[in-house]
């Protein structure tokens, strides 16, 4: 073995039959320490050439190492899906409503109908709304009429501010009282209507407090008469009901107003004229009996145009201008005279020929309204209009004050004198 080993070249020739032999190319060689001469070289291992053992050419670390910036959750999308209607049409099932195809058998704001929005907290079936069971509908809501004081038993069925309601009949909570019929809960001690009792009213612009009534500086307390011990409260300068200079005066004439002054004199667009013996309020513009001035009568078969008396043509009656309306007066065999009036805003003919509006009334768009003056406002808007009802279930619109006054005007209804 010495020799054999003491021979390089057969140890070659052995090294690479064995390679040729199948044998595997990346055999390791066992550490070689040692010298012909028994002495060790200092080697600690064998480095010599083998393919297996380069390092990879590439261990650069990858460049992008950022983290992602958007780390948010993507939004939930809760809201119903508007489908728009494709040359005018709707898919089966749908109908078109304004700029969107819905369903009217159960869509909330279109039920049954386009536009026909059903009550809020109701529900819209097969086209029809409903409420939820033990509610009905009223107005825009659905209301339980077993306990709901502005709807006790029924649909608008007020209790009253103090009012309660237990299985649909009205209740009254303290220090409420029932008053009239139907039962309203009210505050005896400051409720105007019903002042220290059920039925005693304050009258108009009243103010009750600790059950008595009293009235607004500037106003006196005046007895309504008709022998049920009423009063009001009148500003007795301006009120046509009680117009004087000292106590609560007297009441002016159908035609009249009270002018500021405590003296009745005719209503806004009428003049004073004596006429059959009298003190009357005519329209010189129209009025055939003061034709432009008091004293001239318009003669048989004319008619008072514009303040001028024409007469007719051929037996025809002139044309009255635009805005007016032809009023005959007399006729018969002597025949008769005419005027041009506006129906719409005349107190001496208001919405037809000859009706005189009340004295407590303006011509308002063809129809006398009731009026009164606010004794708390000089002008618009005014609180006391809120509160002033003149009959009827209508409210009042604020006005501008009338010539002479210095209070505004509540007038009923919803538009002013012209």
């Amino acid at each position: 073995m010495r020799n054999l080993l003491g021979n390089p070249s057969l140890v070659l020739v052995l090294v690479g039959a064995l390679v040729g032999c199948g044998g595997k190319e990346d055999v390791t060689i066992s550490d070689d320490t040692g010298t012909e001469d028994g002495t060790t070289d200092g080697s600690t291992d064998d480095t010599g050439g083998g393919g297996d053992s380069a390092t990879p050419v590439d261990t650069g670390t990858p460049v992008d190492t950022g983290t992602p910036t958007d780390t948010g959750t993507p939004p939930t999308d809760t809201g119903a899906d508007v489908i728009t209607p494709v040359d005018g049409g709707c898919p089966t099932g749908l109908s078109v409503c304004g700029a969107a195809c819905v369903d009217l058998t159960k869509d909330l704001g279109n039920c049954g109908a386009c536009a026909k929005a059903c009550p809020t907290g109701g529900t819209c079936t097969a086209g029809v709304c409903a409420c939820p069971t033990g509610q009905i509908i009223c107005g825009s809501k659905c209301v339980d009429p077993t306990s709901d004081a502005a709807n006790c038993g029924a649909c608008g069925k007020s209790c009253g501010a103090l009012g309660t309601c237990t299985s649909g009949v009205c209740g009254c909570a303290t220090p409420g009282t029932s008053c009239g019929t139907p039962a309203l809960c009210v505050d005896t001690s400051k409720d105007p209507r019903n002042c220290g009792g059920c039925g005693k009213t304050c009258g108009t612009w009243g103010v009750c407090s600790g059950s008595a009534c009293s009235c607004p500086t500037g106003t006196s307390v005046c007895a309504t008469g008709g022998g049920g011990g009423g009063a009001t409260c009148a500003d007795t300068l301006e009120n046509a009901r009680f117009c004087g200079k000292t106590g609560c005066g007297v009441q002016c004439s159908d035609r009249d107003y009270c002018d500021g002054t405590g003296t009745c004199a005719c209503k806004p667009g009428l003049t004073a004229c004596t006429f059959g013996g009298g003190r009357t309020c005519l329209n010189t513009n129209s009025s055939p009996n003061a034709c432009g001035a008091c004293g001239t009568v318009c003669g048989t078969g004319q008619t008072c145009v514009s303040g001028k008396c024409v007469a007719s043509t051929g037996g025809t009656p002139p044309a009255c201008p635009t805005g007016t309306t032809r009023c005959a007066f007399g006729g018969g065999p002597g025949g008769g005279n005419a005027g041009c009036y506006d129906l719409t805003k005349d107190n001496t003919a208001c919405g037809e020929c000859g009706r005189s509006c009340n004295d407590n009334e303006m011509c308002v768009n063809g129809a006398c309204k009731v009026y009164g003056v606010a004794p708390a406002c000089t002008t618009c808007p005014c609180a006391d209009c809120t509160t002033f009802v003149a009959g009827g279930g209508e409210g009042a619109t604020c006005c501008p004050a009338l010539p002479g006054h210095k209070h505004a005007l509540c007038v009923r209804g919803t538009a002013c004198p012209k």
